[in-house]
């Protein structure tokens, strides 16, 4: 799957619900344990008790700090999206900038990344100052992506072997 890109990032294509999208939360912590320097936004979501929908928070992979942003609605049809907590998100990608890691891991390219909103801005910067990146995209925006992205960039499978795999031959040529 990967496309061997000059530039240092990649999407790593899962499958909305089917994926176990643990993998990435574990090449993290593999990485980390290695001593490499990782920044960016895992993502988790779950149903609190007495809730019936649920809230997603992001996690800074930094410093551990959870974000909420998607609470649950009262009515399943509302959005939840806060763009407070979303902005919040938005600094901690922001910093990277400033303080670049080896390599940036962010479990975002939703719906509003999908419509050049929400992370977007701060994903391009980050491709644009050549700081390594996996980024996690779901098969069925592959196709957004690569226009948005200009198919540039690698593409790999969401498991641990293809992120390693990723992660080390393009530390091997830097």
């Amino acid at each position: 799957m990967s496309q061997q890109s000059s530039l240092p990032f990649a999407a790593a294509v899962y499958q909305p619900k089917k994926t176990d999208k643990s993998q990435l939360s574990s090449f993290v912590a593999r990485l980390q344990a290695d001593g490499v320097r990782i920044a960016g936004i895992l993502q988790e979501s779950h149903i609190k008790p007495g809730e019936k929908t649920r809230t997603i928070e992001s996690i800074d992979i930094r410093t551990s700090q959870r974000v909420a942003i998607k609470n649950p609605m009262k009515h399943e049809a509302e959005c939840g999206l806060d763009a407070g907590n979303l902005i919040e998100t938005s600094a901690i990608l922001r910093e990277i900038l400033d303080n670049p890691p080896d390599l940036v891991v962010m479990e975002k390219f939703g719906g509003q990344e999908q419509l050049g909103k929400g992370l977007y801005d701060e994903i391009m910067q980050i491709i644009a100052a050549h700081i390594p990146l996996i980024l996690s995209v779901p098969e069925p925006a592959l196709p957004l992506w690569r226009e948005m992205s200009e198919n540039m960039g690698d593409e790999i499978a969401f498991s641990v072997e293809a992120m390693d795999g990723w992660w080390s031959e393009l530390s091997a040529n830097q």
